[in-house]
């Protein structure tokens, strides 16, 4: 609780601190789960670094939706500190960086659940063509919920696995 009213108080305004923070505050009791039950394998970790990507990849473009907001309000996010260009490159190779545990889990013998993963190739290919090619708050609002529906189609998913 702390670490949340730390993080809301005075880091928020920090630009990319603040952002990865929030994704970590987010994916936290996933390896807090991972510690109690003491399973360390490496498909879970690989699964963890999936949702922080993709966690981090819509909490950027929430920045992007949010430029005008957080441009009156002097927060330093992304988009207002470095354009919206930079951010979109940015976002880009954190698109790419998300295929390398997808990847991973794709090869490994995980059940049914390695089917999210060959969707989230598309997905996620879709949503870096419609960041580049629509630059419309609108836009930015539609891909924030979608990626909140793809991770929690994920989130469900796991219960899939080994099945």
């Amino acid at each position: 609780m702390a670490a949340i009213g730390l993080h809301s108080s005075s880091l928020k305004r920090l630009f990319w601190i603040s952002n990865l923070i929030a994704t970590a505050l987010v994916v936290f009791p996933f390896f807090a789960i991972t510690l109690y039950f003491k399973n360390f394998q490496a498909h879970i970790f690989f699964h963890a670094l999936y949702l922080f990507l993709v966690i981090l990849i819509r909490d950027i473009i929430k920045d992007l939706e949010n430029y005008k907001g957080d441009w009156v309000t002097r927060y330093q996010t992304l988009p207002i500190v470095f354009g919206h260009r930079t951010t979109k490159i940015i976002l880009s190779i954190l698109i790419l960086l998300s295929f390398i545990p997808i990847y991973a889990l794709i090869y490994r013998d995980l059940g049914p659940i390695v089917y999210y993963y060959y969707w989230s190739i598309l997905f996620l290919l879709g949503v870096g063509f419609w960041l580049w090619w629509v630059s419309s708050q609108k836009t930015y609002l539609w891909l924030h919920n979608w990626l909140k529906v793809h991770i929690l189609l994920g989130v469900l998913g796991i219960c899939f696995m080994f099945k």
